[in-house]
């Protein structure tokens, strides 16, 4: 899945797409026009959330208002977990999305899940 960055900030975003403690003043390090791959998927409180690598190189989980979604294709070793709290549901790799602790780990940014995130990107640019 590919995305371009509309917006590097939140001013003018709905409220309904804040979620998460982001407020107008949040900083994104995001450069607008440049396009991302989607590493993962998820929908907490109601807003779709896309992790991308930032221009700091961090993973970071932020609302699809910030993107244009150029290509939606999913990649074939995704898959979707569908929970009873937030999010309520996790679309990408199994170490990821398998699980809330899975999900919880990539978002505390846990060093083994980086380390597989990082090795599957390697992976991806070596087969391309």
């Amino acid at each position: 899945m590919k995305v371009r960055v509309l917006r590097n900030s939140f001013a003018g975003c709905p409220d309904n797409a804040k979620t998460g403690g982001f407020s107008d003043q949040s900083v994104v390090h995001l450069t607008i026009g440049t396009e991302r791959e989607v590493h993962a998927v998820s929908v907490f409180s109601g807003v779709v959330f896309l992790m991308v690598l930032n221009d700091l190189d961090f993973f970071v989980w932020l609302p699809a208002w910030l993107f244009q979604v150029l290509d939606g294709s999913l990649p074939s070793d995704w898959i979707i977990g569908v929970f009873d709290d937030d999010p309520v549901a996790v679309i990408g790799p199994r170490f990821v999305a398998e699980s809330l602790e899975s999900y919880t780990r990539m978002v505390e940014e846990d060093p083994t899940l980086i380390r597989m995130m990082r090795d599957r990107i390697d992976h991806q640019i070596e087969s391309t």
